[in-house]
């Protein structure tokens, strides 16, 4: 099964990199090329977890 500190962790590895995100968001210095990199490794993070979560759980 998952552990509980590794759901923990992911989730806080989230929101760190959706804090990330909104702080380039807030800067308004326009959308350059990193912020699309940041925004697809985020994406790929948290599917890679969801991935992890349900391959745990119906394994």
């Amino acid at each position: 099964m998952f552990k509980t500190g590794s759901v923990y962790n992911n989730f806080m590895l989230i929101n760190t990199v959706l804090q990330s995100l909104q702080s380039f968001h807030n800067s308004k210095r326009g959308i350059h090329l990193i912020d699309y990199i940041l925004l697809g490794f985020s994406a790929a993070v948290i599917a890679v977890i969801a991935i992890t979560f349900l391959a745990n759980k119906y394994a």
